[in-house]
């Protein structure tokens, strides 16, 4: 009893190792068929297709020299269809006359594409099986499985035409060879690409060696051709003729879905794509109107933090520094900036410096040259204060005065000016005795509205507001 227990015990632990290993070598035999990741015009030519796409080349190796064709393929997918495209040397293309049936098309140079969208067939086509007949004047057809046929007729390969299919195809015509694209849309093979990720596919080529009048029924027996044979109309004595077929998978006989080759659907949409997919198209243009909305007010509202922080620190740096060389208007009052910007410069130890003159990095010279700066400013709030000019009057280069002024005071020109001059129009404006318009333009701004502006932004309060509280408010208040 306890030998034969063993058995079931070991089997029972290496089960699902076989399992892992079979789900392994299953998925292994499926060929990937990537998703495609630029826009496929189907026009007949393979210029758009990048080396994402499956790629795969078979050729012809018994036949005379001569007569060798070579197929080289494609396939990509995208939410809407399956594409197909390949391009195949012949230097000796028998086209099929007008008028022949869809039937006849493979009694001439043609490729053939059998799918099995959903993976489910056996030894015979079924009723979602397909076979796509291209011609290389650009004719196609499709003919579809049929379950009846299978049954009533022991038929080989049983195939009726399909009803319309809304395939798309273009072909283009070489010197010695002839290119193909075809579109397979998902909706009519009634399948989703997302779901059903697995199918069936088998291409394949048949090159025909002398013209020929079609015949309404070729009988070719392929059952006992050897590897290298051709096939000869024998049992058609009409065609009189030869051809050499080849599937992809090396075989001279076709329509048999146990033999085609299993290929899996990889890769996905990009994120945009299954939105709009999802969403509809005017929904998700409405989304990407709010997102881009909402970019740009997070945008705004980052940059005019930032640009009141900035402000803010060399406001708070103009208020403790005291002019040096030139006398200058009265100071503005304490105002209800000072102690929350003061603590905002106290965060980087080169601006508490710069106002406070403590810190041993900052060069006193540069300091100094910065006070002096400051001070010209001061003492011509209503004049020209633009970079070059405030260069000019320090006789320094533009560069010089840039550094300078950073390192003295870690503040570009610009800031030191305009700091400057609101500083100036808040004192101004707590005396109660001037107008706004009066103010704006008495510290060198041109615009009331960019002045009220600018105000707003450094105080968190309309200049209107300071002048109508007259000479006296508290702080507190007008936080």
């Amino acid at each position: 009893m306890q030998g034969n227990s063993r058995v079931p015990r070991r089997l029972h632990a290496w089960l699902p190792r076989l399992v892992l290993l079979l789900s392994f070598a299953a998925t292994s035999v499926h060929a990937a068929i990537p998703y495609a990741t630029s826009e496929i015009d189907i026009d007949g030519s393979l210029r758009e297709w990048d080396s994402s796409a499956f790629s795969m080349s078979f050729a012809e190796t018994v036949a005379p020299l001569a007569q060798r064709n070579q197929v080289r393929l494609r396939i990509a997918w995208n939410l809407d269809a399956l594409f197909i495209a390949g391009q195949v040397h012949d230097a000796d293309l028998i086209d099929a006359p007008d008028g022949i049936a869809i039937e006849q098309f493979h009694q001439y140079d043609s490729i053939q594409i059998y799918l099995d969208a959903r993976d489910d067939s056996q030894a015979r086509m079924n009723a979602d099986d397909i076979d796509v007949l291209i011609l290389p004047d650009g004719r196609s057809g499709v003919l579809r499985g049929d379950d009846l046929i299978a049954e009533l007729a022991d038929a080989r390969v049983p195939q009726r035409q399909s009803a319309p299919f809304l395939h798309a195809l273009a072909t283009r015509r070489e010197a010695s060879a002839w290119t193909f694209e075809l579109r397979l849309p998902f909706a009519g093979l009634g399948v989703d690409p997302d779901a059903m990720r697995r199918m069936k596919i088998d291409v394949a080529m048949n090159d025909w060696v002398q013209d020929h009048a079609p015949a309404s029924e070729p009988g070719f027996d392929f059952s006992d051709l050897a590897e290298g044979d051709r096939v000869t109309g024998a049992q058609t004595p009409e065609i009189g003729t030869q051809l050499w077929p080849l599937t992809w998978q090396g075989g001279r006989d076709f329509g048999f879905p146990n033999n085609w080759r299993g290929m899996s659907l990889v890769g996905q949409a990009p994120l945009s794509e299954r939105m709009l997919r999802a969403l509809g198209a005017q929904r998700f243009v409405l989304m990407l109107a709010g997102s881009a909305i909402l970019l740009v007010v997070l945008v705004a509202t980052a940059l005019e933090w930032s640009a009141r922080r900035r402000i803010r620190r060399v406001i708070a740096i103009v208020h403790a520094v005291a002019p040096t060389h030139t006398a200058a208007p009265a100071l503005a009052p304490e105002s209800p900036l000072q102690e929350r910007a003061q603590s905002e410069a106290d965060g980087d130890g080169r601006v508490q410096s710069a106002a406070t003159g403590s810190d041993a990095d900052v060069n006193p010279r540069d300091r100094e040259f910065a006070n002096q700066v400051l001070a010209h400013v001061r003492a011509n709030l209503d004049r020209d204060l633009g970079p070059p000019a405030l260069a000019a009057a320090m006789h320094v280069s533009l560069r010089t005065l840039q550094r300078r002024i950073r390192d003295g005071l870690n503040s570009s020109p610009q800031d030191l000016v305009l700091a400057a001059r609101l500083d100036a129009a808040y004192g101004l404006l707590r005396t109660g005795r001037l107008r706004v318009s009066e103010v704006a333009f008495q510290v060198g701004f041109d615009d009331l509205s960019h002045f009220s502006k600018r105000f707003r932004v450094a105080y968190g309060i309309a200049p209107s507001r300071v002048a109508q509280s007259g000479p006296g408010p508290s702080a507190e208040a007008l936080k």
